[in-house]
């Protein structure tokens, strides 16, 4: 991991835990040392790592080359997801995202809600209402969570979720009323709303 990466990671982290860059530092290291060291224009010594680490209530490891992630850093994993998002391999994208770390959790989330709506969306093209609904529900659920939460995205899960019901609702209705009338002995249609005979 490059030093910018690593700066990333760190201010990242801070962020998250709503932390000032003064409340960081305490008397170890000073304000401006830290904000060299997230920008990447300095590399801190592992002692350095060691106390940032435990100002942010991180494992060190998260600080250094991540071995959950077969030797790739956290921010080579982020990125990935991204990319894999972006290329429409959302399963993928999924799977990369799960393996981020608990700090970047809002990351997680943001990357496996739009995943998952893509794949509602694609599901719902394909007349596979079942599973839109799941992938639509699991993408509500990860859109109201965390900094990149999304009313947005929130928004169109339920619209595919919607959508998913009334074609279920469609379908039914119609095979109901095929049978019904293929054997004279129930309602047509526009009886069962009540729309006359």
């Amino acid at each position: 991991m490059d030093g910018k990466d690593l700066g990333r990671i760190i201010k990242a982290i801070r962020i998250k835990k709503k932390m000032t860059q003064s409340e960081v530092v305490g008397t170890y290291i000073t304000r401006n040392m830290l904000s060299k060291i997230e920008s990447g224009k300095a590399s801190p010594s592992l002692a350095t790592l060691e106390y940032l680490a435990k100002a942010l209530d991180v494992p060190l490891s998260m600080l250094l080359p991540d071995d959950n992630t077969n030797g790739t850093d956290v921010t080579t994993v982020l990125i990935k997801a991204k990319a894999a998002l972006d290329e429409k391999e959302y399963e993928q994208a999924i799977k990369l995202a799960d393996k981020l770390p608990s700090p970047l959790s809002d990351e997680k989330e943001a990357i496996s809600a739009k995943a998952y709506l893509a794949m509602a969306k694609d599901s719902l093209s394909k007349n596979e209402f079942d599973t839109a609904v799941k992938n639509a529900k699991l993408a509500f659920d990860k859109a109201k969570t965390g900094l990149y939460s999304s009313r947005e995205l929130q928004t169109e899960a339920l619209i595919v979720i919607d959508s998913a019901y009334e074609k279920i609702e469609k379908r039914r209705n119609k095979n109901d009323t095929g049978r019904a009338d293929q054997h004279g002995n129930g309602p047509g249609q526009k009886q069962r709303f009540g729309l006359g005979n």
